[in-house]
């Protein structure tokens, strides 16, 4: 199991490096690459996307807005 998530990290990895120049269709590039399953390669999108664009905090009051 250890495996399939160091190949989902390493499928993520290399998916946010090359977000913008990445040949599509993704999802059975990645699969057969890294051997990743449907569901695990969505996963490796999924961590490469917030890699990519990390979420802003939200602003929590009107104070913080200055």
């Amino acid at each position: 199991m250890g495996d399939q998530s160091a190949n989902v990290q390493s499928a993520a990895k290399w998916l946010a490096d090359n977000w913008h120049t990445v040949e599509r269709p993704i999802i059975p590039r990645l699969s057969s690459a890294y051997g990743l399953s449907a569901l695990e390669t969505i996963d490796a999108m999924r961590i490469a996307r917030s890699i990519v664009y990390p979420k802003k905090a939200p602003i929590l009051n009107e104070q913080d807005r200055r």
